[in-house]
């Protein structure tokens, strides 16, 4: 195997977090030792008995960050999220090497957002006064402003761009689960190919709407189901950074025939180790989301399988812990291996819950899986500095 050199020099550092189960790693590793119960989910029940529970994160206080308070109005929850972990992660950056704003990319991995019309809170005032306002009245009365506009998904990039000052090149990545690798991906990719000093790379989940049992319903196998959670995640690649932690390699693609799956899978990944330059001796810790279909699933499992029979690895489905986040999954699971890699200690799902242990290797395993057969695979390895 042949190692990626010219990713050397792109180190990630500075990873934030924002979700229910912590606003900073350290109480995320926290929740990982005792771990957060999921609340009931704020839409009716519906058939999925897990899309009844949700993980809810509070709502951001964007005051510290200088941001207006009518100006925070206009923004949906998952951007205000989106923007808090990119100015944590930006705060990191280091002030002896100050960054002009056209040095910094801003590369976002973020959900489609299909807006209720009218929303489900609208329709609940109007059943609770009776019907007695008339109903165009009374729609227009509770529509947030800026409705529509405000969910965009360039909308929330440019409120991060705009706060935090950043004028390099930008990109979104939607709507899926595999969209935050993506991100990573070509942020890195970006820094190493010289179009910007430093790469921004975050992602959110989709928000609790009572729409979103819709959306999953048809995408999800019911034994799949897991509830809901908002999470967002960001990240920095630099060239300056004193972080041991890189993106080593990566493999991505559409896995859509389902009598291949397992194959398809296992060749990602040996593709990834490949381009990295490691062995499955190497990977300490495997980080993957929750299948959407059995077919999936079962690919995934008898992936794991074949590097199992080479050396027993300890694997963490995130998304069993913190939710279905979609775009967030897959850059959740980066900010988790970049804290195990650099403190030496993971968790593990073991018979009775999550176990923590010492890491042994020297590289973290990624798989996004996403509904229409979107698979990205990414190893991230730690350097000797």
């Amino acid at each position: 195997m042949t190692e990626c050199l010219w990713l050397n020099g792109i180190r990630l550092a500075a990873p934030s977090v924002f979700c229910a189960q912590g606003e900073d790693w350290q109480r995320v590793r926290g929740a990982l030792d005792t771990p957060v119960a999921p609340a009931p989910a704020p839409w009716p029940t519906c058939d999925f008995p897990a899309m009844n529970q949700a993980w809810a994160a509070p709502d951001p206080a964007l005051a510290s960050l200088g941001v207006d308070r009518e100006l925070a109005r206009t923004m949906e929850k998952q951007a205000r999220m989106m923007l808090t972990a990119a100015c944590a992660s930006l705060a990191q950056l280091d002030p002896d090497d100050p960054a002009e704003s056209d040095e910094v990319g801003l590369y976002l991995g973020l959900p489609t957002v299909d807006e209720a019309v009218p929303t489900w809170a609208a329709l609940q005032g109007w059943h609770a006064d009776g019907g007695r306002a008339p109903w165009g009245e009374w729609l227009m009365r509770e529509t947030p402003p800026f409705s529509g506009l405000s969910m965009l998904n360039s909308s929330a990039a440019a409120h991060i761009a705009a706060t935090a000052g950043i004028s390099g090149p930008l990109a979104v990545y939607s709507p899926q689960a595999d969209a935050g690798l993506n991100a990573l991906i070509d942020g890195v990719l970006a820094v190493a190919e010289g179009e910007c000093a430093h790469a921004l790379i975050g992602a959110v989940s989709p928000k609790l709407d009572p729409l979103l049992p819709l959306q999953y319903g048809p995408a999800i196998a019911p034994s799949l189901a897991v509830p809901p959670g908002e999470v967002a995640t960001a990240l920095l690649a630099s060239r300056t950074a004193s972080s041991p932690i890189r993106l080593a390699g990566y493999a991505r693609a559409l896995v859509a025939s389902a009598g291949r799956g397992t194959e398809a899978v296992a060749e990602l990944i040996a593709q990834a180790l490949s381009m990295a330059g490691r062995a499955a001796t190497d990977i300490g810790w495997v980080l993957h989301n929750q299948p959407w279909q059995e077919g999936q699933a079962t690919a995934l499992r008898q992936a794991l399988a074949r590097l199992n029979d080479v050396s027993p690895l300890p694997t963490l489905n995130v998304e069993r812990h913190f939710g279905r986040c979609g775009p967030a999954s897959g850059l959740l699971a980066a900010g988790l291996a970049h804290e195990a890699l650099s403190r030496g200690e993971l968790w593990h799902e073991g018979e009775h819950g999550l176990v923590r242990q010492v890491l042994h290797g020297n590289a973290a395993l990624l798989i996004a899986l996403a509904p229409l057969g979107q698979c990205v695979v990414v190893v991230l390895g730690r350097e000797v500095l």
